[in-house]
């Protein structure tokens, strides 16, 4: 991974825009330059990135809240404290309406409605 803070691609924007900026990578070049082909934008493509991100690391059990070994009991958070991956489905969300946004704008469009899909 090369991510330039300068934004000068479309493939540095979507690591921007997903928090993926360190020298560790969460996702792969090939993966995001592969989303960019297949959606309209960076936007739309950012938001496909979360939404792989949170499967991926679901199917991991890496979203457990609470973990028991012998006695001793770990919690994240407590009753009513949003889940880790709130935040990303939030963050989901806010990616498909600019990415919905930006759609309507390249359509020429100015009323719009997005719908998630």
């Amino acid at each position: 991974m090369a991510y330039d803070d300068s934004l000068p691609t479309d493939k540095d924007w979507v690591r921007f825009l997903i928090g993926d900026t360190l020298a560790v990578e969460k996702v792969s070049d090939a993966e995001i330059t592969a989303l960019l082909a297949e959606e309209p934008n960076k936007y739309c493509a950012s938001a496909a990135v979360l939404a792989h991100l949170l499967t991926k690391y679901g199917a991991k059990g890496e979203g457990i809240l609470r973990k028991t070994v012998d006695d001793l009991t770990v919690e994240y958070g407590g009753q009513g404290t949003p889940s880790p991956f709130d935040s990303l489905r939030q963050r989901i969300s806010e990616l498909k309406t600019r990415c919905g946004r930006e759609q309507n704008i390249a359509a020429g469009r100015k009323n719009y409605r997005f719908a998630a899909r």
